[in-house]
Parts: structure tokens; C-alpha cells; sequence
């Protein structure tokens, strides 16, 4: 497994530091899973925190937009279970006051289906793009975030996406909506319904846990830190991400063992696989996901095709079906060099499929 580990090596040596003594990219971890080749492997490179110690294969991190994954396929539990359909109004599915207040605040959301949330075509404004969510996050580090605060961002804007239903806009508020909706439908809070309904514990992921709303798994390994230029985010209230956008902490092994579940049909029945794994619609997010399904994204770069999901944190969880392996991991650092990551994400495929 050296040349998977040298992948790592190589991602780490392709950041100079950001200055004198303080690293450009802490550190990286990656599991692969490649039963082709005969191989299931988790490396890790760097150090899990600025002038600490080494970074672990075991490590987890918070994996911010991951999330959506999971929290889709909860809602394809949900229409699995013949509780919903995904052309129903979203508002007969929400909570009675926050229905009331998307009402009055979104001129066209009667009109708009559990699947255009699910599809980020919903129109709705995304609260994650505010200038003012993001400048607070950086002044008031330790703010603890309801969902009616990240919601209500959202909704003080009287402009919202196209709202024709068909036309992509990436949303964060639309999935904090769908975690109400979820504890709705429940009658739980938003993390008994996303263990409950995703199965967490039945896949076997006893390191996968929302942050901030479950109590930290015992045994778990060292969180890693994570930074945005200079800054350590590592004490930063989760809160802010933490509602359905984001939240979930995760290891590589276990993120890439749900996602490998999921597209091989061992976690929803045939016809909600099928859906969740339609990526038909086209978006503008490049490399990160060219077509959209529900939660999850596909691209093809450099020929090769991938399924799965982006963090904002350095986070990744890919599926190559072409190629049968199955990636996750994160880098704990941004900004990164896109070239590196390209060559990380493909390191596995170009290795493993001869």
C-alpha cells in the first residue's frame, strides 16, 4: 500500500507552508475500498493539529455538507415507508409554524415538492451565500444557531432563486427545512430521526454522530482540526452547520462504507435507490458535481465518473462505479491546490484498476 500512501505524501508536499513554521495543509486521511483488487486500506498524513501530533487512519472530522447524504436518504426512508411522496407540497410536511412562516415569506412555496428540495431546485434563497451568516460565523465563533435563526436568514430575502422548479441552486435552507420535516414526521428530534431512519447503527458506523445533539460516542477517536487559512475552526459552535446542511462527524472508513451501502442497494429499497441515485439535473458547481440527484452528485472528470458528495471542510465521499471503489476522507485545510485534489480523488482508480 505504499503507493496509496504516497498520494497522501504527495497532496501534503503540493501546499507550502502559509508561512514560517505553520503547515499549508495540516493534514490528510483517506480510506479506499477496492474489492476488486483485493484491497481496503485507510492512510492518514500530517498531523492532526498545527504543531501536534501525528494524524491517525482512525481520525474523525466534521463533515459539513456530507451531511445532505444522509439526511436524503432519511427522506427516502420516509417515502420507502409509504409516509410521504416526493411530489407532495413540502408544506404539508413541515412543522405548522415554520410552514406558516415559508408562506408568507416565499411567494411560490405552495408550489414547491419534497423533490425540488431534495434536487436543490427549489428556488429557495440559500442562507449558507450571506455575506452577513458568514461574517458573524467569523466575529461570534462560539454563537449557538437554532434552525429558525439559519431559516430566517434565509427567508429576509424577497428574492429567491428561479422558482420555475426545474433550475439548480445549491440550498443549505432547504435541508435544514427537510430536518424539520424529519422531526415532524417522527415526532423526534432531528439526530433520533437521522440515526433512526439512515439505520446508522445497523451499518455498523459507531463513529458517525451529529454534533451538538448526541452525546460523543464513547471510544471515539480524536476529532482533527480544521482550518481555513490561518484560523483553527476546531472550537467553532457547531450549530452553525449543524441543522440538516451539515452537522454529521464521521470517519473516512465509515463514510465510505455508507456510501458504498447506499449505492449498492443495502440501505433503501430498489425503486428509493433509484431515485435518490437519478442524477439528471445539471449544475454549476464544476468538479464538486456536474449533475445532481437527490442529496448526492455526479461528475466525469478526466473520463472517469464518480457519484457521491463534497464538504465544505475538505470532505469527500466518492463512489466510481465504472471501477467498482469506493473513496472518503478529508484534507484539513483550506484552500487547497485543485490539480493536488484531483490527483488524490483519482490516485485509487488510475492504481487499482489495472
Amino acid at each position: 500500500m505504499d503507493d496509496l500512501q504516497r498520494l497522501l505524501d504527495d497532496f501534503i508536499a503540493a501546499h507550502p507552508p502559509l508561512a514560517p513554521g505553520v503547515d499549508g495543509m495540516p493534514g490528510v486521511v483517506m480510506h479506499v475500498d477496492a474489492p476488486r483488487a483485493g484491497v481496503r486500506w485507510t492512510g492518514a498524513a500530517g498531523v492532526i493539529e498545527r504543531g501536534g501530533a501525528p494524524l491517525t487512519p482512525d481520525a474523525c472530522f466534521r463533515t459539513a455538507s456530507v451531511t445532505k447524504t444522509y439526511v436524503a436518504t432519511a427522506v427516502m426512508r420516509l417515502v420507502e415507508q409509504g409516509r410521504l411522496h416526493l411530489t407532495d407540497p413540502l408544506l404539508d410536511h413541515l412543522p405548522v409554524d415554520t410552514a406558516d412562516l415559508v408562506r408568507r415569506s416565499v411567494a411560490h412555496s405552495p408550489a414547491i415538492t419534497v423533490e425540488q428540495v431534495l434536487r436543490h431546485t427549489s428556488g429557495i434563497y440559500d442562507f449558507g451565500t450571506d455575506p452577513t451568516y458568514r461574517r458573524t460565523i467569523g466575529r461570534e465563533p462560539h454563537k449557538v444557531w437554532s434552525a429558525a435563526d439559519l431559516i430566517g436568514i434565509a427567508l429576509e430575502h424577497d428574492h429567491p432563486h428561479d422558482p420555475s422548479g426545474v433550475t439548480f441552486h445549491y440550498s443549505d435552507t432547504g435541508y435544514v427545512l427537510l430536518a424539520l420535516m424529519l422531526e415532524r414526521a417522527t415526532g423526534t428530534g432531528f439526530a433520533s430521526a437521522l440515526r433512526a431512519l439512515v439505520g446508522l447503527d445497523v451499518l455498523g458506523l459507531p463513529f458517525t454522530w451529529l454534533e451538538g445533539k448526541e452525546p460523543v460516542p464513547a471510544d471515539a477517536p480524536p476529532r482533527a482540526h480544521q482550518y481555513l487559512g490561518a484560523d483553527d475552526t476546531f472550537h467553532f459552535d457547531p450549530s452553525f452547520d449543524g441543522y440538516g446542511g451539515g452537522g454529521l462527524v464521521s470517519t473516512a472508513g465509515e463514510l465510505a462504507r455508507f456510501l458504498r451501502a447506499l449505492v449498492d442497494g443495502e440501505v433503501l429499497g430498489r425503486a428509493e435507490t433509484a431515485a435518490l441515485l437519478d442524477t439528471t439535473t445539471p449544475t454549476d458547481l464544476g468538479e464538486l458535481g456536474q449533475r445532481c440527484g437527490l442529496g448526492i452528485f455526479a461528475s466525469t472528470v478526466e473520463g472517469i465518473e464518480r457519484i457521491g458528495h463534497e464538504g465544505f471542510w475538505g470532505i469527500w465521499m466518492y463512489h466510481f462505479p465504472a471501477h467498482d471503489i469506493t473513496i472518503a476522507g478529508a484534507h484539513t485545510g483550506l484552500p487547497y491546490d485543485g490539480t493536488a485534489k484531483r490527483a488524490l480523488l483519482h490516485g485509487p482508480i488510475r492504481l487499482l484498476s489495472a
